[in-house]
């Protein structure tokens, strides 16, 4: 029960973590900004992640204590009918750089949206399937340019086909948890995390290899306000008839009926014995608004690590993570923009959904 609780919340937190730093509205501008947002049909974008691991000798052994990637991407979305994404990407590892591309397209057809992506393989990739590849698995394409992974295909291998019904029904479940935590962040910011709400001011930022004027909004969430959110959030499950179909939807079919009652019992015990989480530089969100729309993203925090394998209440430390996001976009709504995904066809890429029907 305590490490299904404890993934329970680790779901909890990193959902939490995305809707609060992405929905906070303290002012009509950034509310207008964010909405504008959310109904781009084309833009450019690059972004750059990088993770550091301090104090944790296993991250350190496996050469993974630094590690990061850049991105450049186009995307193009048309409501309610198709969404293309292309991506250059380099995977900063070890001491390596590895290059990479990832096309992305998503149709709606009959009430249902099918995904089809293609990875380009990176060449150390090609090297490795091609060892492999001398009679050992004579399934894999060992010249292959590019894997492709095709939801359609793949639910028509594995037998496990979602018919439109389904599709409809997990679309509402996701719709709904995105209005139930809606709701919650815009109680919690207008209440006990008025605190927390953003600094806002007229900044001059670096922006796609040049320098503009942008007017900034800064917040800085604390490990307390951070858990006093999440712990509001959860325990007023009883009121909340979107969460509880979330979580219902995941729940045992021997499960004729959820006690939420208890479950939220069971999660205070368990929630009151957490370590800090957030360090003490907290979590960090800035976005940067010029003509109406956001053009920069930067989330900058540090994450301790603990370690909750023992049966015990007390935790022992494994270091931390120090992660910092961010994103230019730009170009938007741009005519010139176009997305085209690779031809391919059993010559020049390996399919997942081929690869499980060889297994079968």
């Amino acid at each position: 029960m305590k490490k299904k609780l404890l993934c329970n919340l680790s779901l909890a937190l990193a959902l939490s973590m995305t809707m609060l730093t992405g929905c906070v509205k303290p002012s009509e501008s950034l509310s207008k900004a964010l909405n504008n947002s959310t109904n781009i049909n084309a833009c450019q974008t690059t972004a750059s992640m990088t993770f550091k691991i301090d104090g944790n000798e296993q991250a350190k052994m496996m050469n993974l204590s630094e590690f990061g990637f850049t991105a450049k991407s186009k995307v193009v979305s048309e409501k309610n009918k198709k969404a293309s994404t292309s991506s250059d990407i380099s995977i900063k590892y070890g001491g390596m750089s590895i290059d990479t591309s990832l096309f992305m397209e998503s149709i709606f057809e009959k009430s249902k949206m099918n995904t089809k992506m293609i990875v380009s393989i990176p060449p150390i990739f090609l090297d490795m399937l091609n060892g492999v590849g001398q009679g050992n698995l004579p399934s894999i394409n060992a010249n292959a340019q590019y894997f492709v992974i095709d939801s359609k295909e793949l639910e028509k291998s594995m037998g496990t086909e979602i018919n439109a019904e389904q599709s409809k029904k997990a679309a509402e479940q996701m719709e709904g948890l995105s209005k139930s935590l809606e709701k919650a962040i815009n109680k919690y910011v207008t209440t006990v995390g008025k605190e927390s709400v953003m600094k806002e001011g007229k900044k001059e930022i670096s922006y796609n290899g040049s320098k503009v004027k942008a007017t900034v909004y800064e917040v800085k969430i604390t490990d307390k306000q951070f858990k006093s959110f999440v712990r509001g959030y959860i325990n007023n499950i009883e009121n909340d008839k979107d969460l509880q179909k979330f979580i219902e939807a995941f729940t045992s079919k021997q499960e004729k009926q959820v006690n939420f009652k208890d479950m939220v019992s069971e999660f205070n015990k368990e929630f009151d014995q957490l370590p800090q989480i957030i360090g003490d530089k907290g979590l960090n969100l800035t976005l940067a608004v010029k003509d109406n729309y956001v053009i920069q993203e930067t989330v900058d925090t540090e994450i301790l690590l603990s370690d909750f394998s023992k049966d015990s209440a007390s935790t022992s430390s494994l270091g931390k993570l120090s992660f910092k996001y961010t994103t230019d976009i730009f170009n938007i709504n741009g005519k010139d923009i176009k997305v085209e995904l690779p031809k391919v066809n059993s010559t020049n890429s390996i399919n997942l959904a081929d690869l499980i029907k060889n297994q079968k």
